[in-house]
């Protein structure tokens, strides 16, 4: 036998209310009213016999099955028959009272109703405000002594509460469970001490002392109106008030959620909604069942405002604000019904629109015309009610056929309805609770199941079982309804089959199909085929791949070697021509010969030359006679750094560089190319000594032959020989006077061959000095293996001789330089300047080397060289004038070779430190006898002072820190708070300043006085801390039986606690303020009996926070 015990009925509710059955009739508006009688689930549906017409606030309430007990106005009261009790008139609340009245039972009384009233906002001045009346359920009334329809007490009635109240009043249960607190406010258009009160009502009557919470917003203004209402576990309240504090319609608006204390009625913590700059005009509000989603509508608008108070972040509950409304009638007033549904009063209109799922922030599924109210009208307001009642939940349960389930009272096992009555179950309402439990009796089921399968499926997984060959199996399953299901597999295998082959091709039949699949090289591929049985035929190809052989010759002729043959084929000039084959797999085998023709080389030496005697002269190979292009080539920019290396240079054998084109720099003189200064304005054409570009990090005359000879064309030719990458470059710090250089030379790059001299030499360039006229031979071999000769003449002339004497001069004077040749008549040049007289006078500003070339007969002597140094004046830089801050120190500094000594022999790169004021400084230079003067200014400014503070160095999360700023010479302030926030400048004292994650922030304030600047730093500590927690079983068993004897809490982080335990009636039964301690299922020292308890605990842990929470227990023995 399979037992389940009643708890499951908590689970698979297919509807459920927790509303109190006080609140099943609602009588409202115009002759309006609706009733959640009638059917087993609270459904609404209308009163047409309403005797009432209210445009605001209103009040009803029905006894504990339902039945209507009276409703009010907060003027006129009403009874089941829909007639004023004879006492039922001139109460003191409000015609146009957003709540002008509530209705709440004296606590542990059926017969004792409080009516209190609230005046509207425009006669609270005339001191009624706030009162109450008492009325007795037992008084004849309209009724007999037999049946009773109630009326107010004579005694009781319109009795002063507090004077200056005013529009809003509600109630909500005490901790115990049984002592109502009636929260209402202080503070009218005509006393500005805005309060929340909270009075507390007792089973003895009311405490007219009020608990007092000054906070929340100014009610002390004109018309302001609107409701107040509590969440659902007394935990929160909301405020909604319409109009501003200037009076105008409806500006100002709020909406403000606080929290409040059920246990002392104090509220604290107020978070502004909806504020004067919202467009919420606020009238009515209710929370959804969970008290996670609060909605909000107007006293005008057709919008319903749902916000989402799960984070408790002000910010983000603002931000959460959607408009779930739809259709265009006035929403004005929400209430809670019975069955968790939220109804809305449409201002006007024969209809409550309704909000089938509050609890839900994605589709809360707002219905506009809900119900219908029939010749009823909705207006401003709905009732405002007081607490929940009975509680009734539907449950289905399905059990197995042969289990059985306790309900009803004993287990039961067969289908049918059972009830069972919890008692005291509803929080706070001391109600019993009905479990109506619908059970279904599900029977076992049984299948089977034929399957053919091929035998490479096997094994074969069914249900848990295997199977390796044809057969049936059966198992025992658990079926969609959790009970029993036998299902057997009745097996079939067909067999199935495999076959390969084996074909060879040649690559070029790629690609290559068979069966739909497709080869593009050697390798194996299947098919799956179906065969007789169904199952897989597995067909296989191995496909070999054998090559077609290629091969390539590649041959290099001369040009008189043509017409060749290879192979049968003619060749006429360079070209490429193949021939197929076939090779030993009988695959094609293609042949090809790549034939180039190299020209016949001209080599020519150039032309017949003469020198003077001494002198030396470079031949050349022309490269004009050269054939073949370039074997590299690029272009030299002069404007930026520059490197180049060769990749195809390493033959060895003879090369020669072509180098052409042109640069200049911002001079006029400062024209060039490759090897010579040719701009022959300013001088003659002269070969450069120092190249601007380089050869392999060198001057090229140490790694090539330079021209001798200036060429028009701005060509010249470099030979060298090969055998290694050659690098190019232009770096232009190497040279300083080319700084300023801009243009570009162009680079070719020719291979030669062998080239071999009469005299030996085996390069290109051959350069020489004979003594005598002389003939040369030269041989040329080019890289293609062919042969050229030339022949050239050197004639050789005397060389003259002239010498000029080194001078040194200052900056800005004057030397004359002579010219001393050995050989009188000849031809003077001097560079630079060009001048050809044999003496020159010339001031130049800077050191120079004047050069003298002199020639007679043709020949020119070796270039005579003289250095003209001057001395410059010295540099005498102070440096520009500065600014330091009070206690610097300063370095008085001058760079260079001169000698420096600033005023008052301050000797150079000395560090002074002078107080505030301003100074002149002087600085001497002194080189070679001359003499410069600067002079520099230091103002020495004073420093500020931080310093920083706060009303608080450490706490916990969120930490909100006021920082101090007691700063002197300062005017302007730099705040960085380590904590992600963007630095804050000029703010003097920034305060609540937050800091959220654990850990240390250090706060620096940098304060400046607008050029010296100081820092001071201050830490932050934000603490951890560890969340309460606190468990409580649902069930134990005091039977002795050393097994789950006694409740027992289990609780983390805990340092405060409180424990109670109530019965059905709400008596307390057990209480401790010990975690530690366990109830033993004694009461008093007796035996509590079986059934459902309620329990309350409320703690406080680590850092202050607060813990509480209840729930149902059950005893069994």
């Amino acid at each position: 036998m399979f037992f389940i015990f009643s708890s499951i009925l908590f689970s698979n509710n297919i509807a459920q209310t927790l509303q109190c059955k006080a609140t099943y009739n609602w009588i409202f508006g115009t002759n309006a009213g609706v009733t959640f009688m009638g059917s087993a689930q609270p459904s609404p549906s209308a009163i047409t016999t309403s005797a009432m017409n209210m445009t605001e606030g209103c009040a009803s309430i029905s006894d504990e099955n339902g039945n209507l007990l009276f409703y009010t106005d907060g003027i006129n009261v009403w009874d089941a028959s829909n007639t004023i009790t004879p006492n039922g008139t001139g109460l003191a609340g409000g015609g146009i009272s957003a709540q002008s009245s509530i209705i709440v039972p004296l606590p542990q009384n059926d017969s004792i109703y409080y009516i209190f009233t609230v005046k509207d906002w425009t006669t609270a001045q005339n001191g009624i405000g706030f009162n109450y009346s008492i009325l007795n359920v037992n008084l004849p009334g309209n009724g007999t002594s037999a049946n009773p329809l109630g009326d107010i007490d004579v005694n009781n009635k319109n009795i002063p509460i507090d004077s200056n109240v005013r529009e809003q009043v509600t109630a909500i249960y005490h901790e115990n469970c049984q002592d109502i607190w009636i929260v209402t406010h202080r503070g009218s258009k005509w006393h500005s001490s805005d309060k929340y009160l909270a009075y507390l009502l007792t089973p003895t009557g009311l405490n007219t002392t009020p608990i007092i919470s000054s906070v929340g917003m100014t009610y002390y203004t004109s018309n302001r109106f609107g409701y107040l209402k509590p969440s659902h576990n007394g935990k929160k309240i909301c405020t909604t008030l319409g109009r501003g504090a200037n009076g105008s319609n409806f500006n100002g608006t709020t909406v403000e959620l606080l929290d409040f204390s059920n246990s002392t009625g104090v509220v604290s913590n107020p978070i502004v909604i909806a504020d004067n700059g919202s467009t919420v005009n606020a009238y009515s509000s209710e929370f959804s069942p969970d008290n996670n989603i609060l909605y909000v509508v107007g006293f005008d608008g057709n919008f319903i405002d749902q916000y989402d108070l799960s984070s408790g972040i002000q910010s983000t509950i603002v931000a959460s604000k959607t408009n779930v409304a739809s259709g265009n009638a006035v929403k004005s007033c929400l209430q809670l019904g019975p069955d968790n549904k939220i109804y809305v009063a449409r201002n006007g209109t024969n209809y409550l629109g309704v909000i089938n799922d509050p609890n839900s922030l994605v589709n809360s599924n707002y219905i506009d015309q809900a119900v219908n109210l029939g010749s009823g009208s909705a207006k401003l307001g709905l009732p405002t009610f007081w607490k929940r009642q009975n509680a009734q939940i539907f449950s289905n349960v399905a059990i197995c056929q042969g289990d059985s389930i306790f309900v009803g009272g004993a287990y039961q096992n067969t289908a049918g309805t059972y009830n069972d009555t919890t008692y005291g179950t509803s929080v706070c309402a001391g109600c019993d609770s009905i479990l109506t439990t619908n059970l279904i009796i599900n029977t076992p089921v049984t299948s089977s199941t034929n399957l053919t399968i091929c035998d490479n499926q096997l094994p074969y997984s069914w249900n848990g079982l295997t199977f390796n060959a044809t057969g049936s199996q059966s198992v025992t399953l658990t079926s969609s309804l959790a009970c029993d299901s036998i299902a057997t597999l009745n097996l079939t295998v067909n067999p199935s089959v495999t076959n390969t082959t084996n074909i060879s091709i040649c690559d070029n039949q790629l690609p290559y199909s068979w069966n739909g699949l497709t080869f593009n090289a050697a390798g194996s591929q299947s098919i799956t085929l179906t065969n007789a049985f169904g199952c897989d035929s597995i067909e296989t190809l191995n496909l070999i791949v054998n090559p077609i052989l290629t091969n390539t010759t590649n041959l290099s002729i001369c040009d008189n070697q043509l017409p060749y043959t290879w192979n049968g084929l003619t060749f006429n000039a360079a070209g490429s021509q193949s021939d197929t084959l076939s090779n030993a797999f009988g695959c094609d085998s293609i042949e090809t010969l790549n034939l180039t023709v190299n020209a016949l080389p001209v080599v020519d030496a150039g032309l017949d030359t003469t020198i003077c005697d001494g002198d030396t002269v470079n031949l050349m190979v022309d490269s004009s006679f050269i054939f073949g292009p370039p074997v590299e080539q690029f272009t030299m920019t002069f404007d930026t750094a520059f490197s180049y290396s060769t990749i195809n240079t390493n033959l060895t054998g003879n090369y020669y560089a072509v180098v052409s084109g042109t640069y200049s720099g911002n001079g006029p003189c400062e024209l060039r190319d490759g090897a010579f200064w040719f701009y022959q304005g300013c001088q003659n054409i002269t070969p450069i000594s120092a190249f601007p570009w380089m050869w392999n990090g060198a001057n090229p005359n140490t790694q090539a032959t330079v021209p001798t000879t200036y060429n028009p064309n701005h060509e010249y030719y470099f030979y060298f020989t090969g055998g290694a990458s050659q690098t190019f470059s232009f770096v232009e710090q190497q040279v300083a006077w080319y700084n300023d250089n801009f243009g570009s030379l162009s680079f070719e790059i020719y291979y030669l061959g062998n080239i071999s001299w009469s005299n030996g030499v085996t390069t290109s360039a051959n350069p020489v000095n004979p003594s005598q006229t002389t003939t040369y031979v030269v041989t040329g071999l080019s890289g293609s293996g062919c042969v050229a000769t030339d022949t050239v003449m050197v004639f050789v002339n005397p060389t003259p001789n002239v010498t000029v004497l080194d001078q040194t001069i200052c900056e800005g004077d004057t030397a004359s330089l002579i010219a001393l040749p050995d050989m009188a008549g000849g031809v003077y040049f001097w560079t630079p300047g060009g001048a050809t007289t044999d003496t020159i006078f010339v001031s130049p500003f800077t050191t120079t080397n004047y050069s003298l070339d002199y020639s007679i007969n043709g020949c020119s002597s070796s270039t005579a060289n003289a250095l003209l140094t001057v001395n410059p004046i010295p540099t005498a830089d102070a440096g520009v004038d500065d600014t330091i801050c009070e206690g610097d120190s300063f370095l008085l500094m001058a760079n260079g070779p001169d000698q420096y000594i600033w005023n008052d022999s301050i000797p150079n790169n000395s560090y002074i430190n002078y107080p505030i004021g301003s100074y002149s400084f002087v600085l001497e230079a002194s080189i070679n006898n001359c003499m410069n003067l600067d002079t520099m200014i230091l103002d020495v400014l004073e420093r500020p002072v931080s310093i920083i503070g706060s009303n608080v160095i450490e706490g916990y999360s969120v930490l909100l820190v006021d920082f101090t700023n007691s700063s002197s010479i300062v005017n302007s302030y730099e705040w960085n708070f380590d904590n992600g926030t963007t630095t804050i400048v000029n703010d003097q004292s920034p305060q609540s300043i937050s800091f959220v994650d654990v850990g240390d922030y250090f706060v620096s304030l940098i304060a400046s006085n607008g050029f010296c600047k100081d820092t001071s730093w201050l830490k932050i500590t934000v603490l951890p801390y560890s969340v309460p927690s606190v468990f409580v079983p649902n069930v134990f068993s005091p039977n002795n039986d050393n097994v789950n004897d006694e409740l027992q809490l289990t609780y983390e982080n805990i340092l405060e606690f409180n424990f109670n335990v109530y019965n059905r009636w709400g008596n307390l039964v057990y209480a401790t303020k010990e975690v530690s301690d366990f109830w033993d299922g004694n009461i008093d020292g007796k035996e509590a009996k079986e059934g459902v308890y309620f329990y309350t605990y409320k703690g406080l842990g680590l850092n202050n926070a607060e813990l509480s929470g209840n729930g149902f227990l059950t005893l069994l023995r």
